[in-house]
């Protein structure tokens, strides 16, 4: 449990940190990816599904381009599993086709960005922490199984990579990529624990489940300005 407190005492510490900031500025971000997970424990062969996201963000820039930030939204968890045709316990055949699990999560997250690359058009990269809460899920039919195994919190970090460009006094807009990997299970099912394969009603031999989420992210955003200025 206490290494699950660490990113929230990490997001508390960034967004508190004192700095001389020469302009701050309010972020509207959305985009779409592909949501993916790690198994562990018999899980493999899954397929990534599109997924969409969307945060609201503020930042604090100092005048060497270094950026503290804080966002919050939603973001899209899942995977998918693909499959032939395939007979049911009842002799009836079934159309094959890609079944999924997808979790809606509200996503606070906090880091550190550098500009790189300096003038009308800026690169950026960029390092955060992340806190996940699902607020929702679901589950088609080859998951139905793992519903009562869902982990409602979840933390990790995120790597990004950006450009900036003018698009007025006090307005950028940008572009940005990010992975982001969980530390945390978002599915978390006990060694004893017997599952029951719909497609067959046959029952594994109950070996631990740890499914973690891995995000792919692209973002459009518009960044709205203000300068600060320090009077001696």
């Amino acid at each position: 449990m206490r290494f699950s407190i660490i990113p929230l005492i990490t997001l508390i510490f960034l967004l508190s940190c004192p700095l001389m900031a020469q302009k701050y500025g309010y972020t509207v971000k959305g985009g779409m990816g592909i949501a993916s997970q790690r198994w562990q424990g018999g899980g493999g062969g899954r397929t990534p599904l599109r997924a969409y996201h969307a945060d609201l963000g503020i930042d604090w820039e100092s005048e060497g381009g270094n950026v503290i930030y804080g966002q919050l939204g939603y973001h899209q968890r899942g995977s998918g599993l693909r499959v032939l045709q395939f007979m049911d316990v009842n002799g009836n055949i079934l159309p094959g086709g890609t079944f999924g699990m997808r979790f809606h999560n509200l996503a606070l997250e906090a880091g550190m960005k550098k500009f790189f690359l300096k003038g009308q058009t800026r690169a950026y990269y960029g390092l955060g922490v992340r806190v996940e809460y699902t607020m929702d899920s679901e589950f088609e039919f080859l998951f139905l199984q793992y519903r009562d195994f869902v982990q409602k919190f979840n933390y990790g970090f995120s790597v990004r990579v950006g450009t900036e460009f003018k698009l007025g006094k006090l307005v950028m807009g940008g572009v940005e990529a990010q992975v982001a990997p969980d530390i945390s299970r978002q599915i978390w099912v006990p060694s004893g624990i017997r599952v029951i394969d719909p497609r067959t009603n046959m029952i594994s031999n109950g070996t631990e489940q740890n499914v973690r989420n891995l995000g792919l992210e692209l973002s459009l955003y518009l960044r709205f300005l203000q300068i600060i200025e320090y009077i001696d």
